[in-house]
């Protein structure tokens, strides 16, 4: 009876043994597999092109960038700026009024009376930190009220700063049960709720591709040895395109010079610094080179409400969500110049392709149609081009001898608008384009010369095109050009 009693009882042992050993397993199993899908999904909430990508961080770090954070206390938007110090060390600054609410020993204090004032310090520590020309800035705020967001956006205009919008991408961001939990400064629900009903997503004006200083410096440049082999080699450019007949090589181009140093936005040419010969004088003295564009850019999309082209829709694309604040390589393959406008001409990607919804005659059924609009103090026009509605496989008699075939079809306008005529506004640019683009299309007549990097066109009517027979790289944040 002893012997049968003890076997029952090392059997029972072995069977708690077991279950034990089996449910000491699951529960490893369990949370190992629970820490590798809050480490997946850590590095989900974390994936922006800012913190990941090696080029566009690399920009960042040799441009002037401000991330505006937006979203509700708990959400997750200090964790991403704390990131982006990380990442850049030394060369970010983070701007968040929470930080200026720390006693000597480091203790949040909340005082509903120093709420403005707060904010107050903190835009002007934004405001010293891009005047100093720091290439990060990091504005750590819920940013829900327009209107203290406006500032930040007009610091970063005032001082050449790309902005990037971001917000957490944690699936607790308006879940007002979590984020109770979850904010570091007991903000109660009522609070909360409050906020959340003032948050409104905010849209740009316009996106588009942004060269950083550094990379339009070496592209105007660029620009201007062509202009200067042009006039050196083809005399009717020069007579064409010149202000008026040039007779005294020293005195006009020092009124050209006087003129494009006393423009707000003027173009900076490291030639300056080198004799100025004749040939550079009178590239100096044409009239599309008397003013340059605010915020050189590639715009892909406008928003065109109005007509039916919304930036909600657009930003929903999921190709917009993961290029925002990402940085690509732009391929410069020619030029338009006339009297009005020079433009660069850029033939995009197949991947950059698929953010290029910019305007076209669908939504209005007028070809040509126009509007001014204002942001702020400057001023920009939005026009419609048939040219790049649709994908075609057609490809120009004009086209056959070019060393790199221009895009037909979508995308067939994209170009930076580099420089103006004094009184010509931003939209003559695209203008140009679409002409240079109908001339192709319709293989207009044009007469042809052999320049060092290229073939130059003459079109007729100053309008001329320079193919180049390399193309020129440059790297361009894609983001938003946001106003009020």
């Amino acid at each position: 009876m002893k012997l049968k009693s003890f076997a029952v009882f090392v059997a029972i042992g072995f069977s708690i043994a077991f279950v034990s050993t089996v449910v000491y397993l699951i529960s490893s199993e369990r949370d190992r597999r629970k820490k590798n899908e809050e480490d997946d999904y850590d590095r989900e909430t974390l994936n922006f092109p800012f913190l990941q990508d090696a080029k566009t961080i690399e920009f960042i770090m040799n441009s002037k960038t401000m991330f505006i954070m937006r979203g509700l206390p708990g959400s997750g938007k200090s964790e991403i700026a704390r990131n982006i110090k990380q990442v850049y060390g030394n060369m970010a600054v983070i701007c968040s009024a929470d930080d200026l609410r720390l006693n000597e020993q480091g203790e949040y204090i909340w005082k509903m009376e120093e709420y403005e004032e707060t904010h107050l310090k903190c835009n002007k520590k934004a405001s010293r930190t891009c005047e100093d020309g720091i290439p990060v800035v990091v504005i750590d705020n819920t940013n829900t009220d327009s209107r203290k967001l406006s500032k930040y956006i007009t610091i970063a205009h005032n001082t050449g700063y790309h902005v990037v919008l971001v917000e957490p991408r944690t699936w607790w961001k308006y879940n007002i049960t979590e984020l109770v939990l979850r904010n570091q400064h007991s903000v109660n629900e009522d609070t909360l709720r409050d906020q959340m009903s003032k948050f409104k997503q905010f849209f740009a004006v316009y996106y588009g591709w942004f060269p950083s200083e550094e990379k339009l410096r070496t592209l105007k440049d660029y620009m201007l040895q062509i202009l200067r082999d042009c006039i050196e080699k083809i005399p009717s450019f020069r007579d064409q395109l010149t202000k008026e007949k040039y007779e005294d090589a020293q005195g006009k181009c020092g009124r050209s010079l006087i003129l494009m140093r006393s423009v707000n936005a003027q173009l900076v040419f490291s030639d300056f610094s080198t004799t100025l010969t004749e040939v550079t004088c009178a590239a100096l003295s044409l009239s599309c080179l008397e003013k340059q564009p605010y915020r050189l850019h590639i715009t892909s999309f406008f928003d065109q409400g109005i007509f039916g082209h919304k930036s909600s829709d657009y930003v929903s694309l999921s190709a917009v969500q993961e290029a925002l604040g990402s940085v690509t390589t732009l391929t410069v393959i020619a030029w338009t110049i006339t009297p009005r406008a020079l433009t660069a001409r850029v033939k995009l990607s197949p991947s950059q392709l698929k953010l290029w919804r910019n305007l076209d005659s669908g939504a209005s059924g007028e070809e040509g149609h126009n509007f001014r609009f204002k942001v702020n103090a400057y001023e920009f026009e939005a026009a419609a081009c048939v040219s790049d509605t649709e994908t075609s496989a057609f490809i120009p008699v004009s086209y056959a001898n070019l060393a790199i075939k221009p895009t037909v079809g979508v995308g067939d306008t994209a170009h930076i608008t580099l420089s103006l005529q004094r009184d010509t506004r931003p939209i003559q640019g695209r203008h140009d384009m679409c002409e240079l683009v109908r001339l192709e299309m319709a293989n207009q007549g044009y007469l042809e010369y052999a320049v060092t990097k290229g073939l130059a066109r003459d079109y007729g009517d100053g309008h001329w095109a320079v193919y180049l027979n390399e193309p020129i790289y440059i790297d361009a944040l894609f983001t938003g050009f946001y106003g009020f």
